[in-house]
């Protein structure tokens, strides 16, 4: 019998966080590339479990989808920050502020 949506998000989550507790290379700016493969099957899974549950589709939420990018950016880029963005991170924070409000 296959897993759940619900199971297999779980298991992400459960996953992701056992690697960031265990990792010396992975933080809140700089994320390895097993940490990169867990954290796209993180969120692969978890748009599953909210299909499933019926929460809305990406592009129909277009600011939360635009966070999500950002953040997922963030996390993995070395050159941005917060404050200060390359050329990518800039475009995202861009789209990002331009859905906000809406």
């Amino acid at each position: 019998m296959a897993d759940s949506p619900h199971s297999l998000y779980i298991a992400a989550i459960r996953a992701s966080a056992e690697h960031l507790r265990r990792c010396s290379i992975c933080t809140r700016t700089t994320i390895c590339p097993t940490g990169q493969r867990l954290l796209a099957a993180y969120f692969e899974r978890r748009a599953a479990y909210r299909a499933q549950r019926g929460a809305p589709a990406p592009g129909e939420q277009p600011y939360a989808d635009a966070v999500r990018a950002y953040r997922l950016h963030l996390l993995t880029c070395t050159a941005c920050t917060p404050a200060m963005h390359c050329d990518p991170g800039a475009a995202l924070h861009e789209a990002m502020e331009a859905h906000r409000g809406r």
